[in-house]
């Protein structure tokens, strides 16, 4: 299994970032964070992240255009996609979207610690194959 050092966490929510940032540095991670995809991407071109978590509805640049763009320069880059959804779209209907765009795994709010941590050990076990 290839474990992931350094995880980019992108989301608006400031208390749902501080609560997963702490959650996954006291799980061995690094994180940087961003709190939309403009700022995420721009993050992402100067650490070595190995993970991108991020939400589907932000400010600025949303999760689609910033997976859009992330993943047309590189494909590769290990994805999970979360969201709650909006009022008019469902969570699931913007996740499965994202799926098919090559997104890697999704996760669907509210998400437990442990939900969030059993996702990202599953990736990095599919990583290390």
């Amino acid at each position: 299994m290839k474990k992931f050092t350094k995880i980019l966490y992108v989301d608006d929510d400031e208390m749902l970032t501080d609560f997963f940032k702490e959650l996954l540095e006291g799980n061995g991670y690094q994180v940087v964070v961003a709190g939309n995809g403009l700022v995420a991407l721009e993050k992402f071109a100067t650490h070595s992240i190995d993970l991108v978590i991020t939400d589907v509805f932000m400010p600025e640049m949303d999760g689609i255009d910033f997976v859009t763009k992330l993943l047309s320069l590189f494909p590769d880059a290990p994805i999970l996609a979360t969201s709650g959804g909006a009022k008019s779209i469902k969570a699931q209907f913007c996740l499965d979207a994202l799926f098919l765009m090559g997104v890697k795994d999704f996760l669907a709010k509210p998400i437990t610690a442990k939900a969030l941590l059993s996702t990202i050990r599953g990736m990095e076990e599919k990583r290390g194959n």
